[in-house]
């Protein structure tokens, strides 16, 4: 322990509570009393108090107590006094235990260390305990197992410091041997390990690749990885540290984990960030498909990429037919631009999304064309000195055509489309040149344009051309205006108005020419015109006449000319011409064409009078005498059935009918058809008072067929009855027209239906092919009632079938109501549907209503409104859908009302004007939409309140960008 004369301290420390020992000093946090070493005695503690005493025994290198620490201390061991015994002396103490231990052996792992103890006093069994620091001094924790008399290294102590504590069995106190180290790694020791890279981002459904490297004294690169985080099952990393992200993974964050093969008590960690969709099956249909831009031979789209759907490229495809569309590139961009197109063709395109699953759903169709080709055989057809009409063909793919014209190549400024292959320009200079060329229009835009063609205008033609005979002569003086402009003039002569014209007098260089030689009682008609310095000629005037005096006054022929493409001759006896006319005629408004053989006649001929009652026309010779005529002129029969009767026999192509109602009347069901003449029949009435046309029987009034226009105008009501089964007006053919005026009506029809699967459409106007044209009026108080099972009721007021348009400009729709116990009911108002179209512009929809009933089934109601269905067009752009109807009531199941203003399904309907409120929705179980509401392939569209004019809707569009709730 100590040797003689070292003057080393020995102290005891620690006592039970309550007890005292003499001379105790504190060393941090322990009760110490000093003992001194003197010889071979030594100093006796005393100790108080009863009980069993713990004391621990120390030594100390310093002679000075008051400078005693514990780092100066070794600890030696517990002393256990019990009762009774009062004192210990330091030579008792220090006989406890002694000698000492070494280590021999190197510090190396996987080497053994030899516990070796020397002149250990005391006896008993000897026992022994290894323990290791990071520090040589102090700071020894036992080694778990390590208790012989000899230790192999671990190698997880690389680095540390090793030593032995020996105790023997019976004594109190333990040595411990010098520190032997640091231990040193054997071969193939593994010291650490270190992940890369630490931190990544892989995208879901994505992989990445993570490297380990171990070191130490010649380690094994080998590691084992895991993932240690909560993941997907599907979320793996293989045995070479490549890491699968699931598509599904629902984890942000993963740890990943490399564990030394060799030595699994070194690891490290990487952290990675999960983004990137969550999905598990392929994309669904890309949305949002449009055109961004279009050329002759390209066309350029762009799409909405699918959400959480892990898209990684796209297939797009194209094809001159829906059926014929092909694949022809794999985009990875939600954009791509075909090439290699014809100019001027429609284009299917679609676009279908891939992931790791494969290809979802192809998007809707989008219908493109590119821009048409420039137009071919651009000319000048005509032109004056004023205006200059150019033609040209058609370009393919073109809707429209966009005229341009300029002073020059350079200046051409574009004019106003126009859908016809002719442009006329009007107040152009004379003597000018002009540049014309002219490019197709279709929906992608405007395409190319055509070769220039240039024309110069002519010289302007003479004013105030006058004729008169000069007295006592056979000379008619004809003078005009002189033009500065012209270098010469040419003169032309007939005897008749209209044709048989021959220049005279050859060159004429001033403003007047005699002619002489002229037969008395002949009268002469004469034109003019002024010839350029470049010896082109311009326009010829209009004529002129003049009559060398005679005594002739007669009226020789009165005519109405063209009346129903032909001549209607009046009956000249004496004084008076008598005249008899057809019914269809407006006797208030004839123009007669009337020749004579005076020189004056008042009124002129082609002056339009009101023969109603009987006129004067007064004829005056050359020489001034005067001879009066009275004209009568007799309607056949002025009633509606007789015109439309004598129609049936005379119409003409190309003519215009206008006939006045003048009273009431009642007509059986007829069809307007000419053999597919061009024939346009107006009805209007006589005065502001309202004359009615009703049906009598059952069918329709009037069914408008191929090539006839029918106009309904001021004041005329077409009126239907209670026990009708058909429309009231139907229109079936394509080049059919019917067209409904300011205060005109169709009203008070009902088509009236049963039977089992069976279908009414259209209550007042039925439109199958051809066009149907709302500029005023009112169609209201229609009708379909439908009995029966599994039936359908389709347009209470109007009726657009797979050919038909209707166009409303103004007017009202209101009133009309579809009532049936057999299922459906679609569109109040107006149903279109089957490639049929409808444009609201201005006018009011109105208090109309869809009701369906059934007891047994599941009535559906359809667009109090109007419907739209499946491939039908409804485009609104103006005018009002308000306080509509769509009801259903159901007895035994259930009953649905969709869209009280308008109801579309798989048809398309775009409002950019006008206003949608105040409608409603009336069902027991299922109502939606009481403004509008939409079912486009699965997904739902609605208004529910309204949609003001504020509001615009697109069933192409879904959510907010359709301006859907």
């Amino acid at each position: 322990m100590a040797t003689q004369g070292d003057q080393t301290i020995y102290g005891l420390a620690s006592q039970p509570s309550g007890s005292s020992i003499e001379g105790v000093q504190v060393v941090k946090g322990s009760a110490l009393i000093p003992l001194w070493a003197e010889g071979n005695g030594g100093a006796a503690v005393s100790f108080t108090g009863s009980g069993e005493y713990e004391l621990a025994l120390y030594v100390f290198t310093s002679s000075k107590t008051d400078e005693l620490s514990e780092a100066q201390a070794v600890y030696l061991g517990i002393v256990t006094f019990t009762k009774g015994n009062a004192s210990i002396t330091l030579e008792a103490l220090s006989a406890l235990l002694s000698g000492t231990v070494t280590v021999s052996g190197t510090a190396q792992a996987g080497v053994q260390l030899q516990a070796v103890t020397a002149s250990l006093g005391g006896s008993g069994a000897i026992s022994y305990q290894w323990q290791y620091s990071s520090t040589q001094a102090s700071g020894f924790v036992d080694i778990p197992g390590a208790a012989s008399v000899t230790y192999t290294v671990s190698e997880s102590y690389t680095g540390k410091y090793i030593r032995v504590v020996v105790s023997r069995a019976g004594n109190t106190g333990e040595l411990a041997s010098a520190a032997a180290g640091p231990v040193i790694a054997a071969a193939g020791t593994v010291t650490g390990i270190s992940v890369s890279p630490k931190t990544v981002t892989v995208t879901r459904g994505k992989q990445t690749d993570f490297n380990a490297t171990v070191t130490g004294v010649d380690p094994s690169q080998a590691v084992n990885w895991s993932i240690t985080t909560a993941h997907n099952a599907n979320t793996t990393i293989n045995s070479e540290g490549l890491l699968t992200v699931a598509s599904n993974e629902a984890a942000d964050t993963l740890s990943i984990q490399a564990v030394s093969a060799a030595n699994n008590a070194f690891s490290d960690t990487a952290t990675v960030t999960v983004t990137g969709d969550s999905f598990t099956t392929v994309p669904p249909a890309p949305t949002g498909l449009t055109k961004t831009s279009a050329a002759a031979n390209a066309i350029s789209v762009s799409w909405t990429r699918p959400v959480n759907a892990g898209v990684e490229s796209y297939d797009v495809y194209i094809g001159e037919t829906n059926a014929g569309k092909t694949m022809v590139g794999s985009p990875t961009a939600e954009s791509y631009t075909f090439t290699g197109l014809s100019a001027g063709t429609t284009y299917f395109i679609s676009v279908l999304a891939r992931n790791m699953y494969g290809a979802g759903a192809h998007s809707t169709t989008l219908e493109v064309p590119t821009l048409p080709p420039a137009p071919g055989g651009l000319t000048v057809s005509s032109y004056t000195s004023s205006e200059v009409v150019i033609a040209w063909n058609a370009s393919a793919g073109a809707l429209s055509y966009k005229p341009y014209k300029g002073t020059s190549e350079g200046t051409l400024a574009a004019g106003t489309t126009t859908a016809g292959f002719t442009t006329t320009y009007y107040g152009l200079t004379p003597e000018t040149t002009y540049y014309f060329a002219v490019a197709g229009v279709n929906e992608s835009g405007e395409g190319a344009r055509t070769a220039v063609v240039s024309v110069k205008t002519k010289i302007e033609t003479p004013t105030g051309l006058t004729a008169a005979p000069l007295t006592g002569t056979q000379t008619i003086q004809v003078s005009w205006n002189h033009l500065t402009s012209a270098a010469s003039y040419k003169l032309y002569r007939s005897t008749e108005e209209t044709s048989g014209y021959a220049q005279i007098g050859g060159t004429i260089a001033s403003a007047s020419y005699n002619d002489t030689g002229r037969v008395t009682g002949t009268r002469y008609y004469y034109k003019v015109s002024a010839v350029a310095s470049d010896s082109r000629e311009g326009e010829i005037s209009d004529p002129v006449s003049a009559m060398i005096s005679s005594t002739t006054k007669a009226i020789t022929s009165f005519k109405f000319k063209n009346f129903a493409a032909q001549d209607i001759t009046g009956n000249i006896s004496g004084a008076s011409i008598t005249v008899t006319v057809p019914s269809i005629v407006n006797i208030t408004e004839l123009v007669p064409t009337i020749e004579h053989n005076g020189a004056s006649l008042n009124p002129a001929s082609g002056t339009a009078q009101d023969f109603s009652t009987s006129r004067t026309y007064i004829v005056t010779a050359g020489d001034g005498s005067q001879q009066t005529y009275t004209v009568t002129v007799t309607v056949t029969d002025d009633s509606l059935a007789s015109a439309l009767t004598w129609l049936d026999s005379n119409a003409k192509s190309g003519a215009d009918y206008s006939i006045v109602v003048r009273r009431a009347e009642s007509l059986a069901p007829r069809t307007l058809s000419y053999d597919g003449k061009a024939v346009h029949i107006t009805l209007t009435g006589a005065g502001n008072t309202e004359r009615v046309i009703s049906l009598s029987g059952n069918g329709s009034l009037f069914e408008v067929k191929a090539g006839v226009t029918l106009s309904v105008h001021e004041y005329v009501t077409l009126q239907g009855h209670a026990s009708n089964t058909a429309p009231l007006i139907a229109v079936t053919s394509g080049s059919a027209i019917l067209g409904l005026g300011a205060n005109a009506k169709i009203s008070g029809n009902t088509y009236n239906k049963s039977g089992d699967n069976a279908a009414a459409a259209g209550g007042g106007v039925y439109v199958d092919a051809g066009s149907f044209y709302l500029y005023g009026g009112t169609l209201s108080g229609n009708r379909i009632a439908f009995s029966g099972s599994y039936g359908e009721g389709r347009g209470a007021g109007v009726y657009a079938g797979s050919g038909g348009h209707v166009e409303m400009q103004s007017g009202t729709i209101n009133g009309n109501t579809i009532t049936t116990s057999a299922f459906m009911a679609y569109g109040g108002g107006v149903c279109v549907e089957g490639g049929g179209t409808f444009l609201l512009q201005a006018g009011t929809i109105s208090g109309n209503a869809a009701k369906a009933t059934a007891m047994a089934s599941r009535p559906y109601a359809y667009g109090g409104g109007v419907y739209v269905g499946s491939s039908a067009v409804f485009t609104m752009s103006g005018g009002t859908i308000t306080t509509n109807t769509v009801y259903a009531y159901a007895g035994l199941a259930q009953d649905y009302a969709y869209g009280g203003g308008a109801a579309v399904k798989n048809g398309t309907f775009t409002k950019s004007g006008g206003s949608i409120t105040e409608n409603t929705c009336d069902a027991d179980n299922n109502e939606l939409g009481a403004a509008v509401y939409a079912l486009i392939g699965s997904t739902t569209l609605k208004r529910e309140a309204n949609a003001g004019v504020s509001v615009n809707l697109d069933t192409t569009k879904t959510g907010s960008a359709g301006g859907w709730e």
